[in-house]
C-alpha cells in the first residue's frame, strides 16, 4: 500500500534520534536486546496510526502512548518526541510526508493535502493489524494460513504434516510456499524424448496464484475459521471463509471482466509487497499453469459460508518397455542434498528447515535421536559457516529460544536439487 523512503525519529521509545533512509526498499534490523528494534517498529507503527500496539493491546494495562512514548529521558518533554516518515505510494504514484507527535498522537501532518494521498494513507491506518501488524491474529483470530498433508483421499485419514502459519501476510505466504514446494512431486519421463521431461503433479505457479486469492478475497469478519490448504493423495483442497463478493457470482466467478475486492487494503498490500502482480487475472493466470502442465482445470465449490477450491494433480505417464517413469520423493530430494553436503545429517537437517525455524532439541527429535549430538552440533555449525542456515537470535548463540533457519542461499540449494 505505501513504501517507506525514509524513517526519521526523535526521543521515542528507546530511541534518541535517528534516520533510516530505506528508499522503498525491504530492510531488516538487527542489534544487541535493548538498542531500540522494536522501538523502530513502534515508531513506524505509531506515526501511520497514532498508536503503538506494545502500548495499547491486550494486558498492558495502565501503559500509554502519552506517558510511556516518549523516550525516558524526555518524558517531561513530550514535545521533543515525533516521527516522520517519508513514504512514496504506487496506488496514486505520489511521495508524501507524515508527521506525528506524541504529546498530540491522534492530530497528524501530511504533505501534500491531496485527496488521493490522504485517501490512501486513511486505509493504512483503517487496518494496521493486517496490513502492519507482526502478529494480525491477535487482533483478528482468523488472519492466518492452516496447512494439512492428509495420506489419503478423504476427510479422517492420517494427517502426516500440519503447519499451523501465523505472522505477518508477507511471512504467511513465504512459509506456505515453502510448504507446498516440500510436499509437490516429479515426474520424469526418459523415454518420450531425446531429453527427459520433467512434470509436476501441480505447477507451483497455480497453487500461488489460488492460494493468495484464498487470502486476499476470504471473508475476516464473522468467523475466526483460518484460509485451509488441505493436501491429500488425489487432489489439494483450498478454502477460504466467505461467499464470492460483490459483483461476482457463482455463475461469472473466475471469468475475465469479472471482480470486485471484499478487502480493497489487503488487495493493495499484497500488490505492493510483490505477492499478486495483478488485479482480476489470479484464477485464469492459474487455470493457463495448470493446463500447460497437464492438470485439469481447478473445480470451485460455493456456499454462503465459503469457497472450495479443488485442484487434481497432473495423470502420470504410464511406464513402458523402453524406459521407466519415476516419481521423485522427498528421500530422493534428501539423497541429493546428501550428496553435495557429503552429510546425511546435515541433508536431514536442512529438509527439517525448509518446512519451519527448530531449536537443536527439536531438530535431535526429529532426526529420532534422544539427545543433542555432537555430530549435529558439527553439522549445524557447518551449515553456518557455509551460510545456508542463520540463527533467529544471532546476537544470543547459546539462548535456551534459539533455533535455526534457511537462509536465501539454502533455499536455492534446497530448489536446485528439487528438480
Amino acid at each position: 500500500m505505501i513504501q517507506l523512503e525514509e524513517v526519521h525519529i526523535e526521543e521515542v521509545r528507546g530511541i534518541r534520534k535517528l534516520t533510516l533512509p530505506l528508499n522503498r526498499k525491504t530492510f531488516a534490523i538487527q542489534g544487541p536486546n535493548g538498542s531500540g528494534k522494536s522501538g523502530v517498529v513502534d515508531a513506524i507503527e505509531f506515526c501511520l496510526t497514532g498508536d503503538m500496539t506494545r502500548l495499547s493491546g491486550h494486558g498492558t494495562g495502565s501503559l500509554s502512548v502519552k506517558t510511556h512514548g516518549p523516550h525516558v529521558d524526555a518524558r517531561d518533554y513530550h514535545e521533543k518526541a515525533f516521527v516522520r516518515l517519508k513514504v512514496f505510494i504506487p496506488s496514486v504514484n505520489k511521495e508524501a510526508s507524515i508527521t506525528r507527535m506524541v504529546k498530540t498522537p491522534k492530530t497528524v501532518k501530511i504533505e501534500p493535502k491531496d485527496l488521493d494521498v490522504l485517501a490512501a494513507l486513511e486505509k493504512v491506518a483503517r487496518h494496521p493489524e493486517l496490513t502492519l501488524g507482526r502478529r494480525p491474529q491477535d487482533f483478528v483470530p482468523g488472519a492466518r494460513i492452516q496447512f494439512l498433508r492428509i495420506d489419503g483421499t478423504q476427510w479422517g485419514d492420517e494427517v502426516i504434516d500440519e503447519l499451523r502459519i501465523d505472522g505477518s501476510l508477507s511471512r504467511q505466504i513465504e512459509a506456505l510456499d515453502q510448504k507446498m514446494t516440500a510436499h509437490n512431486r516429479v515426474a520424469v519421463d526418459i523415454v518420450s524424448a531425446p531429453t527427459e521431461i520433467r512434470r509436476y503433479n501441480y505447477p507451483i505457479p497455480a497453487l500461488q496464484q489460488l492460494t493468495r486469492n484464498a487470502v486476499m478475497h476470504r471473508s475476516y469478519e464473522g468467523t475466526n475459521a483460518p484460509v485451509m490448504v488441505y493436501w491429500f493423495n488425489d487432489h489439494i483442497e483450498i478454502i477460504n471463509a466467505g461467499s464470492p463478493y460483490g459483483r461476482v457470482t457463482p455463475e461469472n466467478f473466475g471469468k475475465p471482466g469479472f471482480a470486485d475486492y471484499r478487502n480493497p487494503d489487503i488487495a493493495e498490500s499484497m500488490k505492493v509487497l510483490n505477492l499478486v502482480q495483478r488485479f482480476g487475472v489470479g484464477i485464469q493466470m492459474a487455470r493457463r499453469e495448470l493446463s500447460d502442465n497437464g492438470n485439469p482445470p481447478p473445480e470451485f465449490i460455493f456456499d454462503v459460508h465459503s469457497v472450495i477450491c479443488k485442484v487434481n494433480p497432473s495423470p502420470l505417464p504410464e511406464p513402458t518397455d523402453a524406459g521407466q517413469v519415476t516419481e521423485q520423493s522427498e528421500s530422493r530430494l534428501e539423497s541429493r542434498l546428501e550428496s553435495r553436503l557429503e552429510s546425511k545429517l546435515a541433508a536431514s537437517v536442512v529438509r527439517k528447515l525448509s518446512e519451519e525455524a527448530a531449536g537443536k532439541s527439536a531438530l535431535a527429535s526429529h532426526l529420532g535421536h534422544k539427545t543433542v549430538s555432537g555430530e549435529l552440533h558439527k553439522q549445524i555449525r557447518s551449515l553456518l559457516d557455509k551460510g545456508l542456515i542463520e540463527m533467529t537470535i544471532p546476537d544470543k548463540h547459546n539462548s535456551r529460544l534459539q533455533k535455526y533457519r534457511l537462509t536465501a542461499k539454502g533455499k536455492e540449494l534446497l530448489s536446485e536439487n528439487a528438480v
